[in-house]
C-alpha cells in the first residue's frame, strides 16, 4: 500500500505546527489585524441600548489596541443618555482601565450631566481613581464649553481645591490645577501659591526632623554638619536637641565617636556598655572634639534665636 499521501500530510502538519510555534512577524501581523477587525457591531448594540455589551466592546477594543473603535463605542455609550453615566464612571474606577488613554476615551462620551458623579469619585480616598476622574473631567471640560459653566453652577470649587491639596505627587495635581483655572484663574493662582508655600513648609519641617535625628543617632562628623544646617533653618524645634549637645560630658562620650570608632566599639563591647574608666580615658583624648561640638551647637542656637527675633520684629 502506498503511504506517501499520509507521510506528506504528516510533514505538512508538523511544518505548519512549527510555523505557528515560531510565529514569524507576518503571521503575528495577520493575527493582530484579525483581532482588530473582529469587533461587535456598535450600532446594533446602541440600538438595543445594550450597556453591558458596549462596555465589553470598549474593554475588548482597548485590549486589542483598537483605540479608535473603543472611542466609537464610548461615544455610543454616552449617546444613551444619563443611564450610561454609571457604566462610564465604573470604567474609570476599574483596575483594567488604569492606562492613560481611558480618561480621554470616557471623557469623549461624558456630558455635563456626569459632573456630579465624577465629583463623587474625586472625593474618594483612592488617589488613583481621584486622579483618573479629574483627568477625565479636565479633558471633557477642554472639549465642551458647557462644562466650565456647569462646574461653576454645581459649586465644584471646594471639592476641586481639596482634591488638589490632597494630591500625593505633583503630576496628579495637573488636572485639578487646570480645572480650577478654568473656573476662576485669579483664585486658582492663589490656591496654587498657597499649596506651594504649604508644601515648602512641610519639606522644611521634614528636613529639620531628619537633622535632629542625625544629632541623636549620627556619628561625630554628621553631628557637626547637622548643627551647621540646623542653624540655617531657623527652626526653634531644633533648640532642645542642640542645647543637649552643649552639655556633653564623659557619660555621653559616644557622641564624639566617628564612624570608625563607633564600629570598633560595637566589636569591643557588643552589649553596648563601655566601662566608666574607659569612657574617662576616651573623653580626655576626645576633648578637642567635645569643644568643637559644643561651640557649633551654641552657634546654631544663637543663629536660630537671631532669626526668630528678626521675624518677631518684622
Amino acid at each position: 500500500m502506498n503511504n506517501w499521501p499520509l507521510v506528506l500530510l504528516g510533514f505538512f502538519i508538523i511544518g505548519f505546527a512549527i510555523i505557528l510555534l515560531i510565529r514569524p512577524a507576518w503571521i503575528q501581523a495577520v493575527i493582530v489585524a484579525l483581532r482588530k477587525s473582529i469587533i461587535p457591531n456598535v450600532n446594533n448594540l446602541k440600538s438595543r441600548r445594550d450597556l453591558p455589551g458596549l462596555v465589553r466592546t470598549i474593554e475588548i477594543c482597548h485590549r486589542r489596541g483598537n483605540l479608535a473603535a473603543a472611542r466609537q463605542a464610548a461615544l455610543a455609550l454616552g449617546e444613551l443618555g444619563p443611564e450610561a453615566i454609571p457604566a462610564l464612571i465604573q470604567m474609570l474606577e476599574n483596575y483594567y482601565l488604569s492606562t492613560k488613554e481611558y480618561p480621554g476615551i470616557v471623557a469623549a462620551a461624558l456630558g455635563p450631566a456626569a459632573i456630579p458623579r465624577l465629583l463623587e469619585v474625586i472625593q474618594q480616598d483612592n488617589s488613583f481613581n481621584r486622579f483618573k476622574a479629574g483627568d477625565a473631567l479636565e479633558i471633557a471640560a477642554q472639549n465642551n464649553p458647557e462644562f466650565a459653566s456647569a462646574l461653576r453652577s454645581l459649586e465644584a470649587w471646594p471639592v476641586l481645591v481639596k482634591a488638589y491639596q490632597s494630591c500625593e505627587v505633583n503630576f496628579q495635581q495637573r488636572p485639578f490645577e487646570n480645572l480650577l483655572s478654568l473656573i476662576n484663574k485669579q483664585e486658582a493662582a492663589k490656591v496654587i501659591n498657597q499649596a506651594s508655600e504649604i508644601g515648602q513648609a512641610r519639606e522644611n519641617a521634614a528636613r529639620v526632623e531628619r537633622l535632629i535625628r542625625i544629632l541623636q543617632t549620627g556619628d561625630y562628623k554628621e553631628r557637626l554638619h547637622a548643627c551647621t544646617a540646623l542653624g540655617k533653618t531657623g527652626s526653634l524645634k531644633a533648640v532642645p536637641a542642640l542645647e543637649k549637645l552643649t552639655r556633653v560630658g564623659p557619660g555621653e562620650v559616644e557622641l564624639l565617636f566617628d564612624m570608625g570608632q563607633k564600629n570598633r566599639m560595637k566589636i569591643a563591647y557588643p552589649n553596648g556598655g563601655i566601662p566608666s574608666s574607659e569612657k574617662e580615658m576616651l573623653w580626655q583624648s576626645l576633648a578637642p572634639r567635645s569643644q568643637e561640638l559644643k561651640n557649633l551647637a551654641s552657634s546654631a542656637i544663637a543663629q536660630i534665636k537671631d532669626q526668630s527675633t528678626s521675624l518677631d520684629i518684622s
